[in-house]
């Protein structure tokens, strides 16, 4: 099926407890710092700076690398998930 146009698409919509499926464009973390890009060894996050939770790190929230020595990542603050999501995240292909 084609994708949706991104205007119509709710980025921050997500089901996931975890959120696995956060495809939104949260960039500041719990604490309020700046996300930084994700490197390389993250594919497909590489090149932006938004929180998501990738499928092989054991950490139970999105999170994002921050530039604060004493904290190299930290969880984000996100909206709780919701079950009313399910059919917009399904025609999502944003990474």
């Amino acid at each position: 099926p084609p994708r949706a146009p991104e205007a119509a698409v709710d980025y921050e919509c997500y089901t996931a407890t975890d959120r696995g499926d956060y495809h939104g464009r949260v960039n500041t973390t719990r604490g309020g710092h700046a996300c930084e890009a994700w490197p390389t060894t993250f594919a497909p996050y590489a090149g932006h700076n938004f929180c998501r939770r990738p499928a092989l790190v054991n950490v139970n929230c999105a999170w994002c690398f921050t530039n604060v020595a004493t904290r190299a990542w930290e969880c984000c603050r996100l909206p709780p998930p919701s079950a009313e999501c399910a059919a917009r995240v399904d025609e999502r292909d944003v990474p």
